[in-house]
């Protein structure tokens, strides 16, 4: 299944038991839509993935974290993560 997949099954879970961990999960597998993963396959292992796939699922790890006041450099071109911004 993937992750675009995932997240409908995850939004339709209803137990209340669950909220919290649905409610989490379902955060992290939007972050990872968002920045253009939707098409990972859970059964995809780490050592398959691309030097792109990987730095960005990095980005969603870190970037979902609670703090604050922090700086990210990205050495890699970042094409694609930003549709309508240009830079100069």
């Amino acid at each position: 299944m993937e992750v675009g997949e995932l997240i409908h099954v995850v939004r339709n879970i209803r137990e209340s038991v669950a909220e919290t961990v649905t409610s989490a999960l379902t955060e992290r597998l939007q972050q990872l839509i968002d920045i253009g993963l939707d098409y990972l396959s859970l059964d995809r292992e780490t050592a398959s993935l691309s030097g792109g796939e990987s730095q960005r699922i990095k980005m969603v790890r870190h970037l979902g974290s609670d703090l604050t006041d922090m700086l990210y450099i990205f050495d890699e071109p970042s094409a694609g993560l930003h549709p309508g911004t240009s830079f100069g």
